[in-house]
């Protein structure tokens, strides 16, 4: 790329080499006019400021016919900057006028046509030549600049046609879940609910109205789901950390949860909130499924990560959203816990969740033979936990709802009773 000459190393060379010329004519002037070429050097330092103004100052000295550097600089300048072309070729004629004025009304009668001639030669191009010098260097600034424009527009064209790309491909996503998974949902849910009210088994009756309910559950999320994708929805009906205790209960699996985060601290987005619920989903569903009759063990907590040389209050720290998922080795199948078969799109979908919103995901197998998914999300700058720095908060159970919780595994007679009235999304499959 070429590198451009910083304007005030131009204007200092100009104002150099016109006070130069004026120091070579100086002697062979009278005092009057040698005023007048230093008035046009000097207002050379304001020619880009004022151009009109420093071209009328430099005229009297072009019309002596000895100093040319100054006006012609003051006149290229005037045509590349002021817009008024009118303004600018009454500069250029009175220049014009000036320099090829005659000295005395004697002289003006003693030239011959020829004389005319050879005298007006000069003064047209010492006119002429900086007028449409600096017009030119006007036109090629707006030509380079009506490029930036159309180069803008096209780039702004191109987002735009890809913004409807992505319009029209998410429709088209919507379209085809709706067409395909909502209707295979509903037909599941719909006979899970004959197979209830046929059903003579306590047992049987009970998991076949499990699984209407989380059937259609699962319709109903996949709705919001479908609506957000067409553009038609809003994310407020999406799953929430005050969700996860019903998420939990209705897996039906052994899990001991705890949470020491308040749904209200400042930290938690919804992006966040929405994120917690899908690991802990995702992880509820592969331990079902890979481990079946494994004890899980759910923990959400802030930690303030600090050096052991600082001595500094909580609030200095980095917070960070510590989501735990961890199943001991499956009671079946030689009590493997179900690692190496976890290497579906649910755990891919989950490391692109945390990675895009700042932190990081894990995988893997436990010494023990079991699985842990551990999530770490960044809360915003100010926002710190509630506990000693480096350390898990303690369990808070007494608190009210929407605050920390501590729920034992499900089915103990310790475990909280579920609430009916509060939409809960099912484990994805």
């Amino acid at each position: 790329m070429r590198r451009r000459v910083p304007p005030w190393a131009v204007d200092a060379s100009i104002v150099l080499l016109s006070a130069g010329e004026y120091l070579t004519v100086r002697s062979r002037v009278e005092p009057l006019v040698a005023a007048t070429y230093v008035l046009a050097v000097a207002a050379l330092v304001f020619r880009r400021k004022w151009p009109v103004a420093v071209t009328l100052v430099t005229v009297p000295a072009a019309a002596s016919g000895y100093l040319w550097l100054a006006p012609l600089a003051a006149l290229a300048t005037a045509a590349a900057t002021v817009p008024a072309r009118l303004a600018v070729y009454g500069c250029a004629a009175l220049m014009f006028f000036a320099a090829a004025s005659p000295k005395s009304v004697a002289e003006a009668r003693e030239r011959t046509v020829d004389e005319w001639a050879a005298t007006l030669i000069g003064p047209a191009l010492f006119s002429i030549g900086p007028t449409a010098w600096g017009q030119l260097v006007r036109t090629r600034r707006e030509l380079a600049a009506r490029l930036r424009e159309l180069q803008h527009s096209k780039e702004q064209e191109r987002r735009l046609s890809v913004e409807m790309a992505v319009v029209e491909e998410r429709a088209r996503l919507a379209r085809e879940m709706h067409d395909g998974v909502s209707h295979h949902v509903s037909l599941l849910s719909m006979e899970a609910h004959l197979l209830a009210l046929e059903a003579t088994d306590a047992e049987a009756r009970s998991r076949a109205e499990r699984i209407g309910e989380l059937g259609g559950r699962a319709v109903d999320e996949l709705r919001d789901v479908l609506g957000v994708l067409r553009g038609t929805g809003t994310r407020e009906r999406l799953p929430r950390l005050s969700e996860l205790p019903g998420l939990i209960e209705a897996s039906g699996l052994p899990v001991q949860a705890r949470c020491s985060v308040p749904t209200e601290h400042p930290g938690l987005t919804p992006d966040r909130e929405l994120a917690v619920y899908r690991t802990v989903q995702e992880a509820l569903t592969n331990a079902a499924k890979h481990a079946p009759g494994s004890r899980i063990t759910v923990s959400v907590a802030v930690v303030v990560a600090v050096s052991a040389a600082e001595s500094v209050s909580v609030s200095s720290g980095a917070a960070e959203l510590c989501v735990d998922v961890v199943n001991s080795p499956s009671a079946r199948e030689g009590g493997r816990g179900g690692g190496k078969e976890r290497q579906g799109h649910g755990l891919v979908g989950l490391r692109e969740r945390a990675v895009r919103l700042g932190g990081s995901m894990t995988a893997g197998q436990e010494p023990d033979g079991g699985f842990a998914v551990r999530v770490r999300l960044p809360l915003p700058a100010g926002h710190s936990a509630d506990h000693p720095p480096g350390l898990p908060a303690a369990r808070l159970a007494d608190r009210a709802a929407g605050h920390p919780w501590t729920a034992p595994a499900a089915g103990s007679p310790t475990a909280p009773p579920p609430d009916r009235g509060a939409p809960r999304p099912v484990p994805a499959t």
